[in-house]
């Protein structure tokens, strides 16, 4: 379902041109990373470890632009096993089925985990810290707390949504408090391993990015804020989530799922703790104060939620109502009356199902997708250099990166102005040709800012458009 028709789903446009630019250059000077992917809303970075995490993906496949969306794609295949086994083993064997089946097809996780995006393997590793922090609280064991802690460093540093995780973690140690000097130490070790190059960088480079975190958590945001109010937040933006995830993009059903499962948890969390001891270590409990900590963390961020913000929460919807399914299962079961039917099954195949159709497979893929749009615009590129050396700006953030990014993989790059024998100016959208570089971007690769010095040619001897793209050409004088 992931990889079905992979070349003509997948995004390839700013991020992963230049993430694959940078791979490309780092490896070939063999060069360390020190600085991951920037953030899409200020001028800071995360850590590098989704360039080290997608680097023997990219090398193994030759540098081919669709070599990291086929890792991402297998990576996030795996999440739906370790939802089977994280079920079944705090829940129950059904729940485990549910949860599982109705992740492996839900649209919204299989279009983020079709192609390579630093945010789109966050599932994978959300799911792995609470395998390991449940089983931390239930069984007492420190290593797992550990497993937990070194996973999450490394899963910081793909996404800030990220922080919203780390909220377990607290959690988990107030229910059991580490006792071990040396768990305590290993953790500080694993912490400066996987910060190292991020705290090198901020060294050589005046701390950079923690000054451009602070400016951005210092400064007015009131233009992003306040997009979704608190009654719109219950009404309609988690409903529509819901539906997304485990609703088969039926916004009706996501909120009756959404509904369901909240007020179904609820109560049985409410029943656990007023006749089971006060036992919050319950896994029922444990898992109602993650969607609690999910749900609140995103209500504090008052930000833009767009889809990829919430890929720590891909997992929730279908977890949550596989785990109502099972229980529902299981108390059915429980009454012994008649013939024993698994009646749960119905709404759940029906589910399956309904999500299924809104899988690649049975939607068709749009005729151009970014990927053939930016080889198409390469091509032209090079056939009207005719095989002559010749220098290139885009003016496009869309197009410039994944467009040179493929010049170069086919070894066909653009050189200075000074060696050129021809140049290649080209606009998108329409004629607009101003500039939309942005030189505030820290550790970007350097030949997405080339622009043509026009001084070395003569006037521009070719004007036209192309597919919505105003191509110049300047001759040399």
């Amino acid at each position: 379902l992931r990889l079905w028709d992979l070349e003509n789903r997948m995004a390839f446009s700013t991020d992963q041109g230049i993430d694959m630019l940078k791979i490309w250059e780092k490896t070939h000077q063999k060069e360390l990373y020190f600085l991951g992917p920037k953030a899409s809303v200020a001028r800071f970075h995360m850590g590098p470890f989704y360039y080290y995490w997608l680097t023997p993906a990219v090398v193994l496949g030759r540098f081919h632009p669709l070599s990291p969306a086929v890792f991402v794609a297998l990576i996030e295949s795996f999440t739906p096993v370790i939802i089977f086994l994280f079920a079944k083993r705090f829940f129950n064997k059904p729940a485990a089925f549910y949860a599982s089946l109705l992740y492996a097809v839900s649209p919204l996780a299989i279009t983020f985990a079709s192609f390579a995006w630093n945010p789109n393997t966050i599932p994978f590793f959300v799911m792995l810290i609470l395998f390991f922090l449940f089983a931390y609280i239930k069984e007492k064991q420190e290593r797992n707390f550990i497993i937990a802690a070194l996973i999450y460093f490394f899963a910081f540093q793909l996404h800030y949504q990220m922080t919203i995780i780390g909220l377990l973690f607290p959690v988990a140690f107030l229910l059991k408090p580490l006792k071990n000097l040396k768990s305590y130490l290993l953790i500080f070790l694993g912490l400066c391993f996987s910060f190292m190059p991020y705290f090198i960088f901020e060294l050589r480079n005046n701390f950079y990015n923690f000054k451009a975190i602070y400016s951005f958590l210092t400064e007015n945001h009131s233009q992003y804020y306040n997009r979704v109010g608190n009654i719109e937040f219950l009404s309609r933006f988690l409903p529509d989530f819901y539906a997304k995830t485990a609703g088969g993009y039926n916004f009706a059903l996501g909120l009756i799922i959404f509904t369901v499962t909240m007020v179904f948890l609820f109560v049985l969390v409410f029943k656990n703790l007023l006749f089971k001891q006060k036992n919050i270590k319950n896994s029922l409990n444990l898992w109602f104060i993650f969607n609690f900590l999910c749900l609140l963390g995103l209500r504090i961020y008052k930000g833009d939620k767009l889809d990829y913000y919430l890929a720590f929460m891909f997992i929730l919807p279908v977890v949550s109502l596989g785990i109502v399914l099972g229980k529902i299962d299981f108390l059915l079961k429980q009454k012994k009356f008649g013939p024993t039917i698994n009646f749960m099954v119905f709404p759940f195949i029906f589910l399956f199902s309904l999500n299924l159709l809104k899988t690649p497979i049975f939607t068709q893929a749009s005729p151009t997708s970014s990927y053939h749009e930016a080889k198409d615009l390469a091509a032209k590129i090079l056939e009207l250099a005719e095989n002559r050396k010749y220098a290139l700006e885009i003016n496009s953030r869309f197009y410039n990166p994944p467009t040179r990014y493929l010049l170069t993989y086919w070894n066909k790059k653009p050189v200075s102005s000074a060696e050129a024998e021809v140049a290649i100016r080209v606009c998108h959208p329409g004629k607009d040709c101003s500039d939309m570089n942005d030189n505030n971007k820290k550790d970007v690769p350097p030949q997405l800012f080339d622009k043509i010095d026009e001084s070395v040619f003569s006037e521009k001897t070719k004007s036209f458009v192309v597919s919505d793209f105003y191509f110049i050409v300047y001759e040399k004088k």
